[in-house]
């Protein structure tokens, strides 16, 4: 009867020891305090310079050259060159040059 009680005693205590361990918080290693993050700055965009075409003049060109300084100050990146042309023939035959020549400006006004 003495190893049956033996057994016995060793498979409770066995049992009880898998139950502690279940019911067992957990213990966590502490952690070390994170550094900060290094600041960074963001880089500046390279400098663009926008050919901008058109042909009118008087308060419609003045107008346009406005809104390219107000562009600028808004983007100080992108510099925006209006060139005026004294009227509608020479600025399509300017601008059809320009394309012949591979030396378009990067937008210009169209007329349908």
């Amino acid at each position: 009867m003495n190893t049956k009680l033996s057994q016995f005693n060793v498979l409770a205590v066995m049992i009880a020891i898998a139950v502690l361990a279940g019911c067992a918080t957990p213990t966590v290693a502490p952690t070390a305090t994170p550094e900060p993050p290094i600041p960074t700055t963001t880089p500046l965009p390279e400098s663009v310079k926008v050919a901008f075409w058109e042909w009118f003049s008087g308060a419609m060109g003045d107008f346009f050259e406005e809104e390219a300084r107000l562009f600028h100050e808004q983007y100080p990146w992108i510099t925006v060159e209006v060139s005026h042309f004294p009227d509608q023939n020479a600025y399509r035959e300017t601008l059809g040059l320009a394309f012949e020549s591979e030396n378009a400006p990067d937008t210009f006004i169209r007329r349908h």
